[in-house]
Order: C-alpha cells, then sequence, then structure tokens
C-alpha cells in the first residue's frame, strides 16, 4: 500500500527491528547496566536491589536522553499536608520519549519533611520513572519506594506514586490554589 507521498505503508504495527536485533540491543543494556552501576547506586531493600537517583543520571546521560520537567503541581490538603507533583519527559536523540510521574509529599515516611526535599523527592521519582519507561525496562527506582516498600497505594488510574491521585480519579481532593498555598506554607513549622 502506498500513501500520497509516495511512501510505503504497512496495514499492520510492526517491529523496527529484527527479534535477533532487539536480543542483542537488551543484551547491551544489561551489559551497560552492569558496568556502569556501582555500588553507591544500589540501595537493597527487603532482599531486592534497587537502583538509585546516580544511577538513573548516569543512564540518562550514557543514552544521550534530554529529562525536561512537563509539569510541577503544589496541591494543599484538607489536614494541612502539602504534596508536590512533578511529571517528566525523558526524550531520546531519534525523538522517541516516555513521561514519568512522581509525587512526594510533607508526611512522606512517618515525618515531616522540608519543602526543599519533599519537591525533589517529588522531581527525583518523575526523573528515573521517565527514564526507566524509556530505557530501563520500567523498573522501580529505590525513590519510588515509600517506607522500603513499592507504594501500595500507586494510583490505578494514572499511575501516581504516593497515597495523591490526579484529576480525573475518584480519589482527588482539591488542588489549592494562590492565597491557600502561601497560607499553609505560612503555618508550616520552619
Amino acid at each position: 500500500m502506498t500513501n500520497n507521498k509516495g511512501l510505503t505503508k504497512a496495514n499492520i504495527v510492526m517491529p523496527a527491528v529484527s527479534p535477533e536485533e532487539a536480543v542483542k540491543a537488551w543484551e547491551e543494556y544489561l551489559a551497560l547496566k552492569e558496568k556502569i552501576a556501582k555500588p553507591e547506586d544500589k540501595q537493597v531493600i527487603q532482599g531486592k536491589e534497587f537502583y538509585k537517583k546516580s544511577y538513573w543520571r548516569k543512564l540518562a546521560t550514557f543514552f544521550n536522553l534530554s529529562v525536561e520537567v512537563v509539569e510541577e503541581r503544589q496541591e494543599s490538603l484538607a489536614d494541612g499536608n502539602i504534596v508536590f507533583h512533578f511529571t517528566c519527559k525523558a526524550i531520546a536523540p531519534n525523538g522517541r520519549y516516555a513521561i514519568g510521574a512522581g509525587t512526594c509529599d510533607l508526611m512522606e515516611k512517618g515525618y515531616k519533611n522540608t519543602i526543599h526535599n519533599a519537591r525533589s523527592t517529588a522531581e527525583t521519582r518523575a526523573f528515573n520513572r521517565s527514564v526507566s519507561n524509556l530505557v530501563g525496562g520500567g523498573e522501580v527506582s529505590a525513590e519510588e519506594l515509600e517506607n522500603g516498600q513499592e507504594n501500595s497505594n500507586k494510583c490505578k488510574y494514572c499511575g501516581t506514586i504516593g497515597k495523591y491521585h490526579k484529576k480525573g480519579c475518584p480519589a482527588i481532593t482539591k488542588s489549592a490554589t494562590g492565597s491557600d498555598v502561601e497560607k499553609i506554607a505560612e503555618e508550616l513549622p520552619a
């Protein structure tokens, strides 16, 4: 079948590479992972190794990925807690991309986070997830675990990590705007 520009179009979705090329590419990824992941890039949680921020940054560098923040949002909850939501997009040189989302709140892990720590953890989770989705087979990073376990509160509608959900999810809470955010931020202990 030929389109109006004289290019051939397949009638079905076809693999971009042969099975042999796919296996070779996956084996090369696994070899790269083995060579670049150092002990300080890994964290053992409940007997299983998870890769930390440093590994995902290396991986983005060696795959020549660009990672950009697509969305940053702050949400205030009725109990005074603040949640930070990030969405990142990892982009390969050929234009292929993957999106990753991450959240973190001030009360995560049973203690009061600083605003900086909660915000940067949310961004790290989104960055790691976007890179993992694009080249890492969708592995869960160490930062995506809450209290040493994969978060069981992952939203089944949107995949957000954490207790909070995106617009359209049944359990969503109303986002704060303008003066509400500033008021809650002023009330937080320093």
